[in-house]
């Protein structure tokens, strides 16, 4: 799907850039930066969208997003996604689904796996529900994994207060995620 909207970020002296022109400018620097970290070149290129597109759906519920250094914010954001991915890759089974053997084994594996989507979706419109500070601070801590203080500094506001906004969504999480498991059991 192709789209010809363009996405603007506000940053330093409250200059605004093109996301179009900040990929441009920064995908070289980004991708010899994945490379010095000693990741396939594949796993650097979609990091580097990854990351990207995280940025636009950002903007997309914040359409004045600041943010005082993106390329900072770039590098750091790359190097978590690049990270974040070769953890979920080691935790992958070794064998593909094709080789695996049908038996009840796997239709309990498939019916985990509904479950899990069940609950991902729960979880995601718990998320989307939370107020867009706290909703912004809790993404970038758990699917960025930015630090308090990097969130802190991203967003403008004490790791202390960045620490409050993660304890409160986890706690509306945890009050939904019990209505939902009564629910569903």
């Amino acid at each position: 799907m192709q789209t010809d909207q363009e996405y603007y970020l506000k940053c330093d002296d409250h200059k605004v850039v093109s996301i179009s022109e900040l990929f441009l400018d920064c995908y070289p620097h980004l991708y010899r930066f994945g490379q010095k970290m000693r990741f396939k070149d594949e796993k650097i290129e979609d990091a580097i969208h990854e990351v990207f597109i995280n940025l636009i759906k950002r903007i997309q519920i914040d359409d004045n997003l600041y943010i005082e250094k993106p390329k900072p914010y770039l590098f750091s954001a790359l190097r978590h996604q690049l990270l974040r991915g070769n953890q979920q890759e080691s935790k992958l089974p070794v064998d593909s689904i094709e080789e695996k053997v049908f038996d009840v084994n796997n239709i309990k594996e498939v019916i985990d796996q509904n479950d899990n989507e069940v609950l991902l979706r729960f979880l995601d419109n718990a998320i989307g529900e939370l107020p867009p500070r706290m909703q912004e601070a809790f993404r970038l801590s758990r699917e960025e994994g930015f630090t308090y203080k990097e969130i802190g500094q991203i967003m403008k506001i004490s790791s202390n207060t960045v620490e409050n906004h993660i304890a409160k969504a986890f706690q509306y999480i945890s009050e939904k995620a019990e209505n939902f498991q009564l629910l569903h059991q």
